[in-house]
């Protein structure tokens, strides 16, 4: 083969990997932009099901404290006053405590996946970039062969 070809050759062969390295970076940023969308939906996800396990716990502690008060009452205690109320007061601030905690962990849970999902998005634009700068030295490298070959 003479010069001129090797010269064609490796700039097809340049253009090729370039074209390449594009289409990966943005496959890669196309995968990363799925991903975030996954996980933003993974996210409200998370709160749902933390606002409807709280809702539930609540209605659940809700017929604990009047089977309480039920029982206590049957029992011929006064429920209004005294270490029947504290007990009840106790009982309705654990409850809600808990379920605090059961919405606080919905949020932390959807504060995280939204973190990732930020992040995945963040990777794929930085694949697109790298995608686009690896197709530069591609054809940056198969100029120089080719400058080096003419040269010769």
């Amino acid at each position: 083969m003479t010069g001129t070809e090797l010269a064609i050759i490796g700039a097809v062969s340049s253009g090729i990997s370039a074209i390449g390295q594009i289409q990966a970076g943005q496959a890669a940023a196309a995968q990363a932009a799925f991903q975030s969308r996954v996980l933003h939906q993974q996210a409200a996800f998370a709160r749902q099901r933390a606002a409807i396990q709280e809702a539930q716990f609540r209605r659940d502690a809700a017929r604990l404290g009047g089977k309480q008060r039920t029982l206590l009452a049957k029992a011929g205690v006064r429920v209004a006053e005294g270490s029947p109320l504290l007990l009840q007061v106790e009982t309705a601030a654990q409850a809600e405590l808990e379920a605090l905690t059961i919405r606080a962990g919905g949020d932390i849970t959807a504060a995280r996946l939204r973190r990732e999902a930020i992040l995945q998005r963040m990777r794929g634009q930085f694949s697109r970039t790298a995608g686009f700068i690896g197709a530069g030295e591609s054809l940056l490298s198969g100029a120089s062969r080719i400058a080096e070959r003419f040269e010769s």
